[in-house]
């Protein structure tokens, strides 16, 4: 059937119909295959088969989840807009599966789609930062790094103008930083480290925009929220743990705000202030 499917692209109703019931076959590898032959011989009309596809994002096996992704993202680069559309809305309610590696594979596959613009997937991984299974928040670290975000700044409004990509991922640099920010200020303990995480993912450790993004929480009227600041500081502030080092530029900051927090009235506070003294001291040894 695959051969066929080579030799007459688009295919005919019998080809398709062979490849639609080998998605239901026991064997992995043949669910893979049908997913492959599927997408050679799809029309963009035939919005069933599409719809098809993005089941297969509900796969209980890994291999024919990443299949699947690899499918519908070539799918959107070969068919037009209104396509790119409907696809993009059946991977986006996967995003929602009540199975965490199928919410995991629908976040990579929605990324990879053409037409998903760098906003919605600032938006698609903010979403993660609300999820209860440290699988997807973990997947939203590894995918916001491949953005490769510029360090969020205000721009003048009589400054330079910025190329319409440039505006587009200062944009969306703002929008996660605002974001990651607005969970600082949940709270909730998972959240907070979720956007801790999220944010030492996004940009390089010492990124000044986001440490003082995080310093301007310090002095929250939540202690939680007090102490997720600190961490969040410390935490953007330092180097990756391979340099084994602190930024010299940020090494006073980090100091003045520890000693800060010392004299906190919230134990809580406190103990995350004497943490980020031991941490300085490990990395700077």
């Amino acid at each position: 059937a695959l051969d066929s499917a080579v030799v007459f692209p688009g295919g005919g109703p019998t080809v398709k119909a062979t490849f639609e019931k080998l998605l239901l076959d026991q064997d992995t590898s043949m669910r893979c295959i049908a997913i492959l032959g599927l997408t050679r011989v799809v029309h963009a009309e035939d919005g069933c088969t599409m719809e098809k596809l993005a089941l297969s994002l509900e796969d209980s096996r890994w291999e024919v989840r990443e299949a699947a992704r690899n499918a519908l993202a070539l799918l959107t680069q070969r068919e037009d807009g209104q396509v790119q559309h409907l696809l993009f809305e059946a991977v986006l309610s996967r995003c929602r599966h009540n199975r965490a590696e199928v919410r995991v594979s629908a976040l990579e596959t929605a990324m990879q789609l053409t037409g998903c613009g760098r906003i919605t997937s600032i938006q698609l991984l903010l979403q993660t930062l609300d999820d209860d299974e440290g699988e997807v928040r973990a997947a939203a670290g590894r995918l916001v790094a491949s953005l490769r975000l510029p360090a969020p700044q205000t721009v003048e409004a009589d400054g330079p103008k910025s190329a319409p990509d440039e505006d587009e991922d200062c944009a969306a640099a703002t929008e996660l930083l605002a974001g990651c920010l607005a969970r600082l200020e949940v709270p909730a303990r998972t959240q907070q480290k979720a956007a801790i995480a999220l944010m030492t993912s996004a940009w390089p450790r010492g990124c000044k925009a986001a440490a003082e993004a995080a310093r301007s929480l310090l002095h929250h009227t939540c202690p939680r929220v007090r102490r997720a600041a600190l961490d969040c500081f410390v935490s953007v502030s330092i180097l990756s743990e391979d340099a084994q080092k602190v930024q010299p530029t940020m090494l006073a900051s980090i100091v003045i705000a520890a000693v800060s927090q010392l004299t906190d009235t919230e134990e809580l506070v406190t103990t995350a202030a004497v943490h980020a003294f031991v941490t300085l001291k490990a990395r700077c040894q």
